[in-house]
């Protein structure tokens, strides 16, 4: 008797044949593609870049199917690299940067040809180096999970960078911030390195070019600080009454954080008002935590009776 074949497997390994043959043509075949790819002018040494250049260029390239491919979405080393000290200046400040400098500035695996470049020529101008020393901005977007929370401010090393260009546009530099870092439901503290921004990147060089930045998360908590003495800020007029003189403080932070506070580092001073005898206290805390409320919230401050 004869064995029964399955067409629907027979059709299953047709199409699959048909789809590997069918791959394999179009990834060997060449193509023609346009790829953006980031532009890096190096200027000579002590130089700083005076002229706006573009942040990428559009390379027209041909090869296989496979290798564009790859070239557009696994290359790492792609960039057009161009070392002004390699090209020979119009006048003593100035180069004219034609397509086949820009071609030849090019690192793409050798197996691609670059045929053209777009923008096809440039003007460049260079001038001395300055540099100058700024803060850290920290761009971070952080939030804690339920039950936990971020204790004072981003922590930033080194907390200034170098920037180095042109006097010109380094004069009007007074900070440099950080790439945007977004953290969500923490619940450990913050330990990573963060590139600097990289919005000038074609006129400024900063160094470093990353920073570190550290931002403790603990559980929540709260304490009761008993009897903490009321200051009646100083007036000139020794006249003036508070009642009560000592008040409990609510204190909430990290756990770590409140576990070292005392007495000694909360302060508690008082106005006195002629308006009214009824004032809230001013309670003074370390910035790691926060005042919740004070009992009462309310002291009166009122003139000694003669």
């Amino acid at each position: 008797m004869a064995t029964r074949r399955n067409p629907f497997a027979i059709v299953t390994i047709c199409l699959t044949l048909a789809l590997v043959l069918w791959g394999y043509v179009t990834l060997t075949r060449e193509y023609d593609d346009v790829i953006s790819v980031p532009l890096v002018v190096k200027p000579q040494d002590q130089r700083a870049l005076l002229s706006t250049v573009p942040a990428t260029v559009s390379v027209r390239v041909r090869g296989s199917g496979l290798q564009i491919l790859n070239l557009r979405y696994f290359a790492r080393t792609l960039a057009c690299s161009l070392d002004l000290a390699r090209l020979r200046p119009v006048t003593e400040n100035t180069y004219d940067v034609t397509s086949e400098d820009l071609i030849r500035a090019l690192v793409t695996p050798q197996t691609i040809r670059a045929l053209s470049v777009d923008p096809g020529a440039m003007t460049m101008t260079v001038g001395d180096m300055v540099s100058k020393r700024v803060d850290v901005r920290p761009r971070v977007e952080c939030s804690a999970r339920t039950g936990f929370e971020l204790v004072g401010s981003p922590i930033v090393r080194p907390s200034v960078v170098e920037v180095r260009g042109s006097g010109t546009i380094v004069d009007g530099v007074s900070s440099w911030s950080t790439s945007r870092l977004v953290l969500q439901d923490l619940r450990s503290t913050v330990d990573v390195d963060v590139a600097v921004s990289d919005s000038l990147t074609t006129l400024l060089n900063i160094v470093p070019s990353t920073v570190h930045i550290t931002w403790p998360v603990q559980q929540s908590a709260d304490i009761t600080i008993d009897d903490v003495d009321v200051q009646l800020v100083e007036t000139g007029d020794n006249s003036w009454t508070v009642s009560p003189s000592r008040l409990r403080i609510v204190l909430a932070g990290g756990v770590d954080e409140l576990a070292r506070i005392t007495s000694r580092d909360v302060r508690v001073d008082v106005t006195p008002d002629n308006a009214t005898p009824l004032v809230r206290p001013r309670v003074t805390v370390p910035s790691t935590v926060r005042v919740v409320t004070t009992y009462p919230q309310h002291v009166h401050v009122v003139r000694r009776q003669p």
